[in-house]
């Protein structure tokens, strides 16, 4: 069964990422029960003919690897379901949202645009109605889906797998990172948002570096596609990024200021990345700037783009 897992998967959940400590409030009764009841009805125990649940089977295995225990409650249980079962009565609430991101690791992903998703997955969606309900400090982003066009085919590819978020990220979430995903679908964008793709998953690995980086090449990659589509500039793809920011301003309605405003996320790459080799200055760069880059190159993008009319 372990052959299956990625052992990467069970160590990157919630209670793993660092987070500024907070006191928030605890995961209610009712939440963590209409969550079990919800997962044993699109997942059901075991199969037609007895045989066990491969769903409840791989985050048993998940949880006692993450947690390093043989077995995850102290009671004696008949299956992996009354084990996890009694284990998340009691456990932790990091440990219960633990299990909430296993489910969408272990799940099959739904296709994007399917017109009954439901059937036999639990979506974010409805975990989220869950914690609106209980009035929780908790969000579950969705699935990622990148869209890709070749000899007139469209194909999807899934980017990422939904995460728990809080509920004071939500709002930056919903305002500029998917607005910004959204909008990088197109074909047009291609290198930027797989770039920005990237940035995102360096920073649910915790590689805040590499993060501010693909963020700063993102950015860069949408000031070459405006400039070439609006004409402002010959040979965008000889500028750096300071020159390229300079050209876009000056060429569009923004006032001459926004230069030293939005250049922020490339100069943090240049000075606290490993872009360009850092000498010796400390290699370290902590998550609150990293995730500080990657809103504004959020931001950034969508302002620029709506100033450009593209």
């Amino acid at each position: 069964m372990i052959a299956s897992i990625s052992l990467g998967q069970v160590f990157s959940t919630f209670s793993r990422r660092p987070r500024a400590p907070r006191e928030r409030k605890r995961l209610t009764h009712d939440f963590k029960t209409r969550t079990l009841m919800l997962c044993s009805e699109r997942h059901p125990i075991s199969s037609a003919f007895g045989s066990p649940s491969p769903f409840w089977s791989e985050i048993h295995t998940k949880l006692r690897y993450l947690l390093a225990r043989p077995q995850l409650s102290d009671l004696h249980s008949n299956s992996h379901f009354e084990d996890i079962e009694v284990f998340l009565r009691s456990c932790t609430d990091e440990n219960f949202l633990d299990f909430i991101e296993y489910i969408f690791q272990t799940q099959e992903a739904p296709p994007p645009f399917d017109p009954r998703p439901e059937i036999g997955h639990v979506l974010p969606s409805e975990i989220n109605k869950f914690f609106d309900l209980c009035v929780l400090p908790y969000y579950v982003t969705d699935y990622d889906w990148e869209s890709n066009r070749a000899r007139g085919e469209t194909s999807s590819r899934l980017v990422a797998r939904p995460q728990i978020i809080t509920r004071d990220s939500e709002v930056i979430h919903e305002m500029a990172t998917e607005p910004s995903r959204n909008l990088l679908r197109a074909p047009r964008w291609k290198t930027a948002n797989e770039e920005f793709s990237k940035a995102l998953q360096h920073y649910r690995k915790n590689e805040w570096e590499d993060c501010v980086a693909m963020c700063a090449s993102s950015l860069e990659s949408v000031m070459k596609i405006v400039c070439k589509e609006k004409g402002w500039e010959k040979k965008p793809d000889s500028l750096q990024a300071a020159q390229l920011l300079k050209v876009v301003v000056t060429k569009s309605n923004l006032d001459p200021y926004y230069v030293k405003l939005l250049e922020l996320p490339h100069v943090i790459r240049n000075t606290r990345s490993n872009v360009h080799g850092r000498g010796n200055l400390p290699t370290t760069l902590p998550q609150h700037v990293a995730q500080f880059v990657v809103n504004m190159t959020s931001s950034t993008i969508l302002l620029i783009v709506e100033e450009a009319n593209l």
